[in-house]
């Protein structure tokens, strides 16, 4: 398969790609695509040879003296007088910035996802650990009600215990919280210079 060359280049096109209008008529249009999207390019105009009624839209990574450039195309087959397909349409704008953007919002979204996902596993091994001291503290006050009369400096003594794991638990917590917050601090450039 064969991808048909260009026959008309507007101005603004040989403008943007540094190209000239002569030396690209009759060229390979592959060659202002990044040779990892001529595959798409091809399977593009293969679709509307098939499909010539209708309009095929594909973006294209072009390369530029400034680095890559994207640019979104619509590919339409047009026909002669006798129904026959004689060219192909190819009109494109350029949205470099409009991906850009893109990936920006989709890195936050990631991010987002991520502290999620790290809140949700926090919260259950909060909701873990300090359910486990409410369960002993709520089993030491049964055993107190079901016997009042035995020796209360055990309970105390099992009270104290189990509160101060609990204070162990939440200063734990504490420590992961502020570790995790310093762990997302900016970091900053330092310039130094070693003598």
């Amino acid at each position: 398969f064969i991808i048909p060359n260009p026959i008309y280049i507007n101005n603004y096109f040989c403008q943007v790609f540094g190209v000239e209008m002569d030396k690209m008529i009759g060229q390979s249009c592959l060659d202002l695509i990044v040779p990892e999207d001529h595959e798409l390019c091809i399977e593009t105009v293969q679709k509307c040879l098939l499909e010539p009624d209708k309009s095929f839209r594909v973006i294209l990574r072009k390369p530029l003296r400034s680095g890559i450039e994207f640019s979104q195309w619509d590919f339409k087959a047009l026909k002669d007088g006798q129904n026959n397909i004689c060219e192909i349409l190819c009109i494109g704008h350029e949205i470099t910035s409009l991906i850009t953007k893109q990936d920006q919002l989709q890195s936050l979204v990631d991010i987002n996802l991520e502290q999620n996902k790290r809140l949700m596993q926090f919260t259950h091994i909060v909701s873990h650990n300090i359910r486990s001291h409410v369960a002993n503290l709520k089993g030491i006050v049964l055993q107190f009600e079901k016997h009042p009369h035995q020796d209360t400096l055990t309970y105390l003594e099992l009270i104290k215990r189990t509160t101060a794991s609990l204070d162990d638990t939440i200063m734990n917590l504490n420590e992961t919280i502020t570790v995790q917050s310093n762990l997302e601090m900016l970091k900053k450039e330092i310039h130094c210079t070693i003598l």
